[in-house]
């Protein structure tokens, strides 16, 4: 019995990963922002592709949609910060050409437990080999993404007509929330970071980019505009200060920030779609 039950689950784990490295190559499903960040850093630590240019940094820099980037691969995660990325490139036995470091968030403290799950030597080659492992291509999720569909369409059809389900767009509500928001973030940006913290992920930041270079990797820095009223504030001169201190321009490349009244964003910090267009354009102007 036990033999049969090991049979068919090795079968499954075949044909599910055939699959998805045929029919469904590209077809991915997440539920969640934790488990997306894993979809990415596991596609890139797993995956036999080697990329010329990568990106790391944070929710900022995630929100760079592949299609416009093709040559590159994002390497950003949300809640996280650009030395998750450069973690995770230590593990990698091909290097990039370029790594592009956003900088914006580069004070966030990297997060042991998330390179730690990644690594795990009983889980990195099941992984590696077997491609239905990994996340956005697990049964469970499809299969939970699919009865999501079938309660949301059971749930219409059961609803009384008469019954007026109204929802508020008006600008004067998407005000007031982003307004709610915008606070919290204002307050945040107008202290610099806790002195600690900022020498600590400095100096983590620093041995990383040491030793990139040293392997012949240029490392290239670059700041995502945010809301005008949070682009001087304390908070983002420091880390900005701080960056120019440790990687000089006549050492390293900056792209510099652009002319931020430009970018209104969505929340104070990210990009809306309208405005990655035009960011996109910048950088790739000033990548190369």
């Amino acid at each position: 019995m036990i033999k049969k039950a090991l049979l068919v689950t090795v079968v499954l784990l075949i044909a599910q990963s055939l699959f998805f490295m045929t029919i469904a190559k590209r077809s991915k499903i997440t539920r969640h922002q934790w488990q997306y960040n894993n979809l990415i850093a596991q596609n890139f630590l797993y995956g036999a592709d080697t990329f010329q240019n990568v990106i790391v940094g944070s929710s900022l820099s995630q929100r760079l949609p592949e299609a416009e980037l093709p040559e590159f691969y994002n390497l950003s995660f949300a809640g996280l910060s650009c030395l998750d990325g450069l973690e995770l490139l230590t593990y990698k036995a091909y290097l990039p050409r370029r790594v592009f470091i956003e900088t914006n968030f580069f004070t966030r403290p990297k997060d042991e437990s998330f390179t730690e799950t990644l690594e795990a030597p009983l889980l990195f080659y099941p992984r590696k080999y077997v491609p239905g492992l990994r996340e956005g291509r697990q049964p469970m999720d499809w299969v939970a993404i699919a009865l999501d569909r079938v309660c949301d369409r059971i749930n219409i059809a059961l609803r009384d007509p008469n019954v007026q389900v109204s929802i508020d767009t008006s600008s004067a509500t998407a005000k007031r929330r982003f307004d709610a928001g915008f606070n919290v973030l204002v307050d945040r940006y107008s202290k610099p970071p806790v002195r600690d913290i900022l020498d600590k992920t400095s100096s983590e930041l620093k041995t990383y980019v040491d030793k990139l270079t040293a392997k012949g990797v240029e490392v290239i820095f670059f700041e995502l505009p945010v809301n005008p009223k949070l682009c001087n504030a304390p908070f983002a001169t420091s880390t900005r200060q701080a960056i120019e201190s440790m990687f000089p321009a006549d050492h390293y490349k900056i792209i510099g920030m652009p002319d931020c009244s430009a970018y209104h964003t969505s929340d104070g910090i990210h990009l809306t779609e309208n405005e990655v267009p035009a960011y996109i354009k910048y950088f790739r102007q000033n990548a190369f």
